[in-house]
């Protein structure tokens, strides 16, 4: 494939600048490491940066919109977060750690309706809780159901 070919894909939105740039997904994971890395060490700035840049090389995937939507919401940007997460359940409707995080996040804006849809679909996915994003969404569940029963006494 020719150059401008590259490039009238890219253009197109039917090449990633990753697939343009030849970064493969094995490097982009490893990368994605060194930025959950950060994350959990709590530098959240140095964590944002990295997974700002692999959204940049590939913003059709998942992991790096949901560790977005994680520092978002780390850093009490929940509108954002919400954005991320739901962006990445469009990707992967299946992801149970996406499914999780805006469903707390929806807790914390006060829309627990819309925070019960995407519990009730983690609890779908993962009935037996093998997943810790489905035992944390077990937890949430928790909270809104005795938050639901107090306003209702």
């Amino acid at each position: 494939m020719t150059t401008a070919t590259k490039v009238s894909q890219f253009l197109s939105g039917h090449l990633t600048l990753a697939e343009l740039e030849g970064i493969p997904k094995s490097d982009q994971y490893e990368m994605a490491t060194v930025g959950y890395t950060l994350l959990t060490e709590g530098r959240i700035e140095g964590a944002e940066r990295v997974f700002r840049g692999l959204h940049a090389l590939d913003p059709y995937d998942a992991y790096f919109l949901t560790a977005l939507g994680s520092i978002a919401q780390r850093t009490g940007r929940l509108e954002e977060a919400e954005g991320h997460y739901s962006r990445a359940i469009e990707i992967n409707p299946v992801s149970v750690m996406a499914l999780a995080n805006r469903a707390e996040v929806r807790v914390l804006a006060g829309r627990v309706e819309d925070a019960v849809v995407d519990l009730e679909r983690v609890a779908q996915l993962d009935p037996s809780g093998v997943d810790p994003a489905a035992r944390r969404a077990a937890m949430v569940a928790r909270v809104v159901m005795n938050q639901l029963e107090t306003q209702t006494t």
